[in-house]
């Protein structure tokens, strides 16, 4: 999967799918302006889904530092 696809699939595809009451997954005027900053890191990295499968990759999304509602979130770990 292309990393454009990731981003798309993690970002503006996944808030398509909920209701939030506003519309999110966009920075056009008059939107939340939510934003997620990222980091692309290579190396080897195990990543574990959900049924606790796990695989390895070469590259990772880090993520650098998040803008909710005004607010900047910076990573805790």
């Amino acid at each position: 999967m292309s990393l454009h696809a990731v981003i798309a699939r993690a970002t503006v595809n996944a808030a398509r799918v909920f209701n939030f009451g506003a519309e999110i997954g966009t920075l056009k005027p008059g939107a939340e302006a939510d934003v997620s900053v990222l980091k692309l890191k290579d190396g080897e990295f195990t990543f574990t889904d959900s049924d606790g499968k796990t695989r390895t990759g070469p590259q990772k999304l880090e993520a650098v530092t998040t803008v909710k509602g005004g607010t900047v979130f910076e990573p805790t770990a």
